[in-house]
């Protein structure tokens, strides 16, 4: 997971959370029950023009993780400008919409994703004791996941990994799996370094093979469009 760097919310966030909240308030929709402040949003956001995914307020997300997704650090496209190939990025809602509504519009709830993350999590909570990890608030987030050779993620301890799991990182299923990906970098990449490790020094030993695949993804982030976790 990547760190969302914080910045001044877009005017025109800033725009359409008030005409949001005005009209809501109007209807006293706004301090009521969430289902109908969501229903209301939901019916009524094309109409007044407060859809939260517009090209100012993504652009905005996608400059404040170097167009990234947060979650499995994969590069993302705004999707007027990609191809077939490319991954798509859509908008993320820390606390979904349906639980809190009147979060629809604020800036500090919205995240970075791609599709695949977006989609895989959908309205999930996290469940208690647990807590979800907001990538706007933890700046050194990547630090509490650790990358085996294997191609899988672990976290420092169960909350992390009860993230891992909500977003399926290490899923088998082929539908949303990144581990093929992973280990594919592995062994394009980093096999030939342990091959000379071996030859050099003997054969490495297990926590050094994940020591030097975390560093070298970090190395080669920018130079292979295929690097996907962080």
């Amino acid at each position: 997971m990547l760190y969302v760097k914080k910045s001044e919310t877009p005017k025109t966030l800033k725009y359409k959370s008030k005409i949001y909240k005005k009209e809501a308030k109007k209807l006293k929709l706004w301090n009521g029950e969430k289902s109908k402040l969501y229903k209301f949003y939901k019916n009524n956001k094309q109409k007044l023009g407060i859809n939260y995914s517009d090209h100012k307020i993504k652009k905005a997300l996608l400059n404040s993780t170097n167009n990234r997704c947060c979650i499995c650090g994969r590069i993302i496209i705004d999707s007027n400008k990609a191809t077939d190939e490319d991954i798509v990025h859509t908008v993320e809602h820390v606390v979904p919409q349906t639980e809190n509504p009147q979060k629809i519009l604020s800036w500090n709830n919205l995240i970075p994703v791609c599709i695949r993350c977006n989609a895989v999590r959908g309205d999930k909570k996290v469940q208690k004791p647990f807590k979800f990890l907001n990538p706007r608030r933890h700046k050194k987030i990547y630090r509490n996941f650790y990358y085996l050779y294997n191609g899988m993620i672990k976290g420092v301890n169960l909350n992390y990994e009860e993230m891992i799991k909500i977003y399926k990182l290490n899923s088998l299923d082929k539908e949303y799996s990144l581990l093929n990906e992973r280990q594919e970098f592995y062994f394009q990449v980093l096999n030939p370094l342990f091959d000379k490790m071996i030859q050099l020094e003997g054969e490495p030993i297990e926590k050094s093979k994940a020591i030097v695949f975390f560093d070298l993804y970090l190395n080669k982030k920018e130079e292979r469009k295929e690097w996907y976790c962080e």
